[in-house]
Protein backbone atom coordinates (compact mmCIF):
# COMPACT_ATOMS: atom_id res chain seq x y z
CA UNK A 1 0.00 0.00 0.00
CA UNK A 2 0.72 3.60 -0.87
CA UNK A 3 2.14 5.34 1.82
CA UNK A 4 -0.82 8.42 3.54
CA UNK A 5 -0.43 11.69 1.98
CA UNK A 6 -1.26 14.61 3.04
CA UNK A 7 -4.22 15.15 1.50
CA UNK A 8 -5.73 12.50 3.14
CA UNK A 9 -5.36 14.12 6.55
CA UNK A 10 -6.87 17.30 5.15
CA UNK A 11 -10.15 15.23 4.31
CA UNK A 12 -9.77 13.70 7.37
CA UNK A 13 -10.12 16.74 9.54
CA UNK A 14 -13.31 17.37 7.40
CA UNK A 15 -14.60 14.08 8.05
CA UNK A 16 -14.21 14.58 11.84
CA UNK A 17 -16.22 17.76 11.67
CA UNK A 18 -19.24 16.46 10.30
CA UNK A 19 -20.16 15.22 14.47
CA UNK A 20 -20.10 19.30 15.20
CA UNK A 21 -23.99 19.94 14.56
CA UNK A 22 -24.63 16.39 15.74
CA UNK A 23 -22.83 16.55 18.96
CA UNK A 24 -22.58 20.19 19.52
CA UNK A 25 -20.65 19.81 23.21
CA UNK A 26 -18.65 16.63 22.48
CA UNK A 27 -17.07 18.56 19.54
CA UNK A 28 -14.55 20.62 21.46
CA UNK A 29 -11.38 18.64 20.10
CA UNK A 30 -12.37 19.17 16.78
CA UNK A 31 -13.53 22.58 16.41
CA UNK A 32 -9.65 23.52 17.65
CA UNK A 33 -8.28 21.91 15.03
CA UNK A 34 -10.71 22.88 12.54
CA UNK A 35 -10.11 26.61 13.79
CA UNK A 36 -6.05 26.06 13.93
CA UNK A 37 -6.46 24.95 10.18
CA UNK A 38 -8.39 27.58 9.43
CA UNK A 39 -5.53 30.12 10.97
CA UNK A 40 -3.42 28.13 8.98
CA UNK A 41 -4.75 28.75 5.75
CA UNK A 42 -6.01 32.56 6.52
CA UNK A 43 -5.48 34.61 9.34
CA UNK A 44 -8.83 36.43 10.45
CA UNK A 45 -9.91 38.34 13.55
CA UNK A 46 -11.87 37.17 16.16
CA UNK A 47 -15.15 38.60 16.05
CA UNK A 48 -19.00 38.97 16.55
CA UNK A 49 -21.04 37.76 13.71
CA UNK A 50 -23.25 40.60 14.45
CA UNK A 51 -21.22 42.85 12.80
CA UNK A 52 -20.40 41.50 9.14
CA UNK A 53 -16.78 41.15 8.39
CA UNK A 54 -15.62 43.79 5.61
CA UNK A 55 -13.88 40.62 3.11
CA UNK A 56 -11.81 41.84 0.26
CA UNK A 57 -13.18 39.17 -2.16
CA UNK A 58 -16.27 38.98 -3.49
CA UNK A 59 -18.88 36.67 -1.56
CA UNK A 60 -21.97 34.85 -0.98
CA UNK A 61 -24.61 34.33 1.94
CA UNK A 62 -25.35 30.85 0.26
CA UNK A 63 -23.77 27.77 1.74
CA UNK A 64 -20.62 26.69 -0.50
CA UNK A 65 -21.78 23.81 -3.26
CA UNK A 66 -19.48 20.62 -3.26
CA UNK A 67 -18.00 18.73 -6.56
CA UNK A 68 -18.54 15.23 -6.65
CA UNK A 69 -17.01 14.71 -9.29
CA UNK A 70 -13.91 16.71 -8.13
CA UNK A 71 -13.45 14.32 -4.96
CA UNK A 72 -13.85 11.21 -7.37
CA UNK A 73 -11.44 12.46 -9.15
CA UNK A 74 -9.09 13.14 -6.26
CA UNK A 75 -10.32 9.52 -4.75
CA UNK A 76 -9.31 7.86 -8.44
CA UNK A 77 -6.08 9.94 -8.13
CA UNK A 78 -4.96 8.13 -4.79
CA UNK A 79 -5.75 4.83 -6.20
CA UNK A 80 -3.94 5.35 -8.88
CA UNK A 81 -0.67 6.14 -6.64
CA UNK A 82 -1.18 3.02 -4.57
CA UNK A 83 -1.35 1.42 -8.12
CA UNK A 84 2.10 2.60 -8.99
CA UNK A 85 3.40 1.87 -5.63
CA UNK A 86 2.22 -2.09 -6.18
CA UNK A 87 3.71 -1.77 -9.66
CA UNK A 88 0.17 -1.92 -11.13
CA UNK A 89 0.94 0.68 -14.19
CA UNK A 90 -1.71 -0.73 -16.38
CA UNK A 91 -4.68 -0.21 -13.49
CA UNK A 92 -3.10 3.31 -12.55
CA UNK A 93 -3.19 4.26 -15.89
CA UNK A 94 -7.00 3.41 -16.26
CA UNK A 95 -7.68 5.17 -12.95
CA UNK A 96 -6.21 8.44 -14.28
CA UNK A 97 -7.72 8.22 -18.00
CA UNK A 98 -11.18 8.08 -16.12
CA UNK A 99 -9.83 10.40 -13.79
CA UNK A 100 -9.30 13.09 -16.71
CA UNK A 101 -12.19 12.13 -18.49
CA UNK A 102 -14.80 13.02 -15.71
CA UNK A 103 -12.67 16.84 -15.94
CA UNK A 104 -13.09 17.25 -19.59
CA UNK A 105 -17.11 16.06 -19.50
CA UNK A 106 -17.49 18.97 -16.21
CA UNK A 107 -14.98 21.17 -16.79
CA UNK A 108 -17.90 24.01 -18.33
CA UNK A 109 -19.80 23.26 -14.92
CA UNK A 110 -17.08 22.78 -12.57
CA UNK A 111 -15.75 26.40 -13.23
CA UNK A 112 -18.84 28.10 -11.76
CA UNK A 113 -18.11 26.26 -8.99
CA UNK A 114 -14.68 27.72 -8.27
CA UNK A 115 -13.48 29.93 -5.84
CA UNK A 116 -10.69 32.42 -4.94
CA UNK A 117 -7.81 31.71 -3.35
CA UNK A 118 -8.57 34.43 -0.84
CA UNK A 119 -5.32 33.70 1.08
CA UNK A 120 -3.27 35.08 -1.79
CA UNK A 121 -5.25 38.19 -2.31
CA UNK A 122 -6.54 37.24 -5.73
CA UNK A 123 -9.71 37.32 -7.37
CA UNK A 124 -9.16 35.27 -9.72
CA UNK A 125 -11.47 31.60 -8.94
CA UNK A 126 -8.79 28.70 -9.10
CA UNK A 127 -10.03 26.79 -6.38
CA UNK A 128 -12.83 23.68 -6.47
CA UNK A 129 -14.46 23.02 -3.28
CA UNK A 130 -14.74 18.96 -3.07
CA UNK A 131 -16.03 18.99 0.66
CA UNK A 132 -17.39 21.81 3.04
CA UNK A 133 -18.34 21.52 6.92
CA UNK A 134 -19.22 23.98 9.81
CA UNK A 135 -16.91 24.44 12.91
CA UNK A 136 -16.83 26.54 15.78
CA UNK A 137 -14.90 29.70 15.58
CA UNK A 138 -12.18 30.91 18.37
CA UNK A 139 -14.76 32.78 20.15
CA UNK A 140 -17.32 30.51 20.10
CA UNK A 141 -19.05 30.02 23.70
CA UNK A 142 -21.29 26.86 24.01
CA UNK A 143 -24.19 27.77 26.38
CA UNK A 144 -28.18 27.07 26.16
CA UNK A 145 -28.33 29.48 23.55
CA UNK A 146 -26.36 28.54 20.83
CA UNK A 147 -26.80 24.79 21.46
CA UNK A 148 -30.33 25.73 20.29
CA UNK A 149 -29.45 27.36 17.43
CA UNK A 150 -26.78 24.47 16.53
CA UNK A 151 -29.98 21.70 17.34
CA UNK A 152 -31.89 23.65 14.82
CA UNK A 153 -28.99 24.41 12.01
CA UNK A 154 -28.28 20.72 12.42
CA UNK A 155 -31.94 19.45 11.19
CA UNK A 156 -32.03 21.98 8.72
CA UNK A 157 -28.77 20.58 7.60
CA UNK A 158 -30.78 17.18 7.81
CA UNK A 159 -33.35 18.66 5.67
CA UNK A 160 -30.31 19.33 2.90
CA UNK A 161 -31.35 23.19 4.14
CA UNK A 162 -27.71 24.70 4.42
CA UNK A 163 -28.46 28.13 3.37
CA UNK A 164 -31.19 27.91 5.96
CA UNK A 165 -28.98 26.45 8.45
CA UNK A 166 -26.19 29.18 7.94
CA UNK A 167 -29.39 31.96 8.28
CA UNK A 168 -30.09 30.09 11.63
CA UNK A 169 -26.45 30.71 12.85
CA UNK A 170 -25.97 34.14 11.98
CA UNK A 171 -29.14 34.83 13.29
CA UNK A 172 -28.06 33.41 16.41
CA UNK A 173 -24.45 35.90 15.87
CA UNK A 174 -22.25 32.69 17.03
CA UNK A 175 -18.95 32.44 15.94
CA UNK A 176 -18.88 29.95 13.05
CA UNK A 177 -16.52 28.96 10.23
CA UNK A 178 -17.26 27.76 7.04
CA UNK A 179 -14.03 25.26 5.85
CA UNK A 180 -13.72 23.63 2.91
CA UNK A 181 -10.91 21.50 0.98
CA UNK A 182 -10.39 22.63 -1.88
CA UNK A 183 -8.18 21.42 -5.39
CA UNK A 184 -6.86 24.08 -7.94
CA UNK A 185 -8.44 22.54 -11.04
CA UNK A 186 -6.22 23.55 -13.86
CA UNK A 187 -3.35 22.44 -11.97
CA UNK A 188 -5.09 19.34 -11.38
CA UNK A 189 -5.83 18.58 -15.16
CA UNK A 190 -2.12 19.19 -15.67
CA UNK A 191 -0.87 16.92 -13.05
CA UNK A 192 -2.80 13.97 -14.46
CA UNK A 193 -1.83 14.82 -17.79
CA UNK A 194 1.59 14.77 -16.72
CA UNK A 195 1.01 11.53 -15.05
CA UNK A 196 -0.47 9.62 -18.04
CA UNK A 197 2.22 10.70 -20.14
CA UNK A 198 4.51 9.42 -17.88
CA UNK A 199 3.19 6.24 -17.64
CA UNK A 200 2.83 6.11 -21.53
CA UNK A 201 6.93 6.19 -21.79
CA UNK A 202 7.36 3.96 -18.66
CA UNK A 203 8.83 6.58 -16.71
CA UNK A 204 6.25 5.88 -13.22
CA UNK A 205 8.53 7.59 -10.69
CA UNK A 206 8.10 11.00 -12.47
CA UNK A 207 3.86 9.94 -12.55
CA UNK A 208 4.50 9.22 -9.34
CA UNK A 209 5.68 12.79 -8.61
CA UNK A 210 3.01 14.41 -10.54
CA UNK A 211 0.60 12.81 -9.03
CA UNK A 212 2.22 13.73 -5.31
CA UNK A 213 2.01 17.81 -6.70
CA UNK A 214 -1.25 17.04 -6.90
CA UNK A 215 -2.61 15.48 -3.38
CA UNK A 216 -0.06 18.18 -1.94
CA UNK A 217 -1.86 21.05 -3.80
CA UNK A 218 -5.25 20.53 -2.09
CA UNK A 219 -5.92 23.21 0.24
CA UNK A 220 -7.95 23.60 3.76
CA UNK A 221 -9.17 26.90 4.18
CA UNK A 222 -11.69 28.63 6.54
CA UNK A 223 -13.73 31.83 6.59
CA UNK A 224 -16.63 33.17 9.01
CA UNK A 225 -19.92 32.40 7.75
CA UNK A 226 -20.46 36.18 6.65
CA UNK A 227 -17.29 36.22 4.26
CA UNK A 228 -18.30 32.85 2.49
CA UNK A 229 -16.32 33.36 -0.80
CA UNK A 230 -18.54 33.65 -3.99
CA UNK A 231 -18.65 30.78 -6.40
CA UNK A 232 -18.01 31.47 -10.37
CA UNK A 233 -20.24 34.15 -11.15
CA UNK A 234 -22.64 33.90 -8.84
CA UNK A 235 -24.83 31.17 -10.96
CA UNK A 236 -23.46 28.14 -9.28
CA UNK A 237 -27.11 27.23 -7.97
CA UNK A 238 -28.13 26.16 -11.64
CA UNK A 239 -24.84 24.03 -12.42
CA UNK A 240 -25.66 20.27 -12.97
CA UNK A 241 -21.86 19.91 -11.58
CA UNK A 242 -23.07 21.36 -7.77
CA UNK A 243 -23.66 18.72 -4.99
CA UNK A 244 -25.01 19.20 -1.31
CA UNK A 245 -22.82 19.75 1.39
CA UNK A 246 -20.35 17.50 2.25
CA UNK A 247 -21.71 14.99 4.44
CA UNK A 248 -23.29 17.72 6.88
CA UNK A 249 -26.68 16.96 5.70
CA UNK A 250 -26.31 13.96 7.74
CA UNK A 251 -25.67 15.29 10.60
CA UNK A 252 -28.37 14.93 12.98
CA UNK A 253 -28.44 16.80 16.65
CA UNK A 254 -27.91 14.15 19.32
CA UNK A 255 -27.21 11.61 16.92
CA UNK A 256 -23.69 9.80 15.02
CA UNK A 257 -22.76 11.77 12.01
CA UNK A 258 -22.28 9.98 8.35
CA UNK A 259 -19.00 10.64 7.32
CA UNK A 260 -18.22 12.54 3.98
CA UNK A 261 -16.33 10.40 1.39
CA UNK A 262 -12.95 10.34 2.01
CA UNK A 263 -9.49 8.81 1.12
CA UNK A 264 -7.06 7.67 3.15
Amino acid sequence: MAQRSKFGRKVAILVASTAILASPMATIAVAAENAKTADQSQAQPAQSQSAKPDADYATQDEFLKVSDEGLSVLSKVHQARAELYDGQTDAAAKLLDDAGTALDSAKGDLHQMLVADTSSGSDEPVLLPVDVQIGYGETFVPDEASNKAISEAGAQMQANEPDKALETLRMAELDMRVIAAMMPLDATAAHISDAQKAIGTGDTASAETSLAALEDGVVVQGWTIDAIPRQGDGSVQQSSAAGTVGGMQEALPGQPAQPATAVN
